[in-house]
């Protein structure tokens, strides 16, 4: 049976309830949520079908951005259809009950062509042109070949993105040690582990004779209050050679829904670049002529050599030039 796009909302219990009388369940009395099997292969009314699962639903500035998974049928077309609600599950007068599986208030969009693959998962991501900071999002699936529509899924409050920087500007160590790598803070609450990209924008150091780096990293789920969440991937080459100190700049990009670029620790500065120094700790080399004078007759017509001396106690890790100017 198809159930779409209905406003069902403060009835005190469940919106749609797909079991028939009697069933029992963990969660309470009557009506009752019938829990997705895995590859939903059970009977009854609309097949039990199961209900998606919304993982992220977060205001970006522009859209709140909702994503979630089903699994269900292998190979089956899905329209998943999202709504809002002012409460999780209200009763007749709109307070908030108990039960965290929702109902649907206000319907607001519908993601189509949701298949499954071969072991009956898919993912789904939609975006809602509207701030729905505040209200909660459930979502049902529909059958789009047998028009059978699950329960509503679990409501899931629309967050905030969490603010994400760097935590200081610049950063340094020893070649030989490599250490204090840049961290990331964050304040705010992720529900989901969530990526953000440091890009390499520039900077003496070269990879991979310097310095390896994976752009990508990871930010794990959690509650942060402006405080460290990640290291980003930057391994340090101790290459043994004479060479100036060297430097590598980063910048942020390309934040997770669930993330945006900002002032994490309140200071009035977004700090979402970088420096790292790998300062040379391998000696340091010097020059000096071969011998205190030379001569060349004021008629010789040719260039006359003067010789050089490098000491150093270990490799060059670039060419060295060496200027002289005469004096008199």
């Amino acid at each position: 049976n198809l159930i779409s796009q209905n406003r069902i909302y403060n009835n005190g219990k469940i919106g749609i309830d797909l079991h028939t009388a009697g069933e029992n369940n963990d969660l309470g009395d009557a009506p009752y949520v019938t829990l997705n099997d895995g590859g939903d292969g059970d009977s009854g009314a609309n097949l039990g079908q199961n209900f998606p699962v919304i993982t992220s639903a977060v205001w970006d500035g522009g859209n709140t951005v909702i994503e979630g998974t089903l699994n269900s049928d292998a190979g089956i077309d899905f329209d998943i259809e999202i709504f809002s609600n002012t409460v999780c599950n209200g009763d007749t007068g709109g307070a908030p009950q108990a039960e965290t599986y929702g109902e649907g208030e206000i319907y607001r969009i519908t993601a189509n062509n949701v298949i499954t693959d071969g072991s009956g998962n898919a993912t789904f991501n939609t975006n809602i042109p509207a701030n729905l900071t505040g209200l909660y999002i459930t979502a049902t699936a529909i059958n789009t070949t047998t028009d059978d529509t699950s329960e509503f899924c679990a409501c899931v409050p629309v967050a905030v993105p969490a603010t994400i920087e760097f935590e200081l500007a610049t950063a340094s160590d020893l070649e030989a040690n490599g250490g204090n790598i840049p961290q990331l803070i964050v304040n705010g609450t992720l529900t989901t582990d969530q990526t953000i990209e440091v890009n390499v924008t520039g900077g003496t150091a070269a990879t991979p004779a310097d310095f390896n780096n994976i752009v990508t990293v990871t930010i794990p789920a959690g509650t942060y209050a402006a405080a460290v969440a990640a290291t980003i991937n930057l391994t340090i080459v101790d290459d043994g050679f004479v060479e100036p100190d060297e430097t590598i700049d980063f910048q942020l990009v390309n934040p997770g829904t669930g993330l945006t670029i900002g002032d994490a620790d309140s200071d009035s500065t977004t700090q979402n670049t970088h420096t790292y120094t790998i300062l040379n700790d391998d000696g340091s080399a010097s020059v000096q002529f071969v011998a205190a004078n030379s001569a060349v007759a004021e008629n010789a017509g040719a260039p006359h050599s003067i010789s050089v001396q490098l000491n150093t106690a270990a490799a060059l890790g670039a060419d060295v030039t060496v200027t002289a100017s005469a004096c008199s």
